[in-house]
């Protein structure tokens, strides 16, 4: 129980704090890239969470597809989304330009197209609060502790659509 909790908290400080040292490597690398693949420019600040809040009070849905496969596989699921709830907002975020740009071919203008911020606990708040999430649909297998812990915080409920894991991979 109480120890669990305790090596749980720390482990969490650890992973941040190793976050922390990587984000500014990962943005450099993504400002070189940037010198022959301008996409990768794009959208520089909302890596870091910042970026344009979406219009209105309104809660929307989020999906996460994290490159091109994924955000073509989330494709029917954001369609039936929009055709069910026509009236609420639907983001869509991606870690590669790929994603992005097949995300805006697909969608253009009808849903908000965001980076997933890096997984920093500032980083996260600030793009919740952003597009204020009712609920996230993660359409891969990578999970983000500061993210989950960020949206547990806020109320946003959680959906593993197309992730793989074992019971013992939840548990961890």
């Amino acid at each position: 129980g109480r120890l669990r909790n305790r090596v749980t908290a720390l482990m969490r400080r650890l992973y941040t704090l190793l976050i922390w040292f990587a984000a500014p490597i990962a943005f450099s690398v993504v400002l070189w890239r940037g010198l022959r693949d301008r996409q990768y420019w794009q959208g520089l600040s909302e890596r870091f969470g910042f970026g344009d809040a979406l219009p209105g009070d309104a809660p929307c849905i989020w999906v996460h597809a994290v490159s091109l496969g994924e955000v073509t596989a989330a494709a029917p699921l954001l369609r039936e989304l929009k055709r069910r709830h026509p009236t609420m907002p639907l983001v869509l975020s991606t870690a590669t330009p790929t994603g992005r740009a097949r995300a805006a071919a697909l969608f253009g203008q009808t849903i908000g197209i965001r980076y997933l911020p890096y997984d920093m606990p500032g980083a996260v708040r600030r793009f919740l609060r952003r597009i204020r999430p009712q609920t996230l649909i993660i359409m891969e297998t990578e999970l983000w502790p500061n993210l989950f812990r960020e949206c547990a915080r806020e109320g946003v409920r959680v959906v593993l659509a197309s992730a793989r894991l074992s019971e013992k991979s939840v548990v961890r």
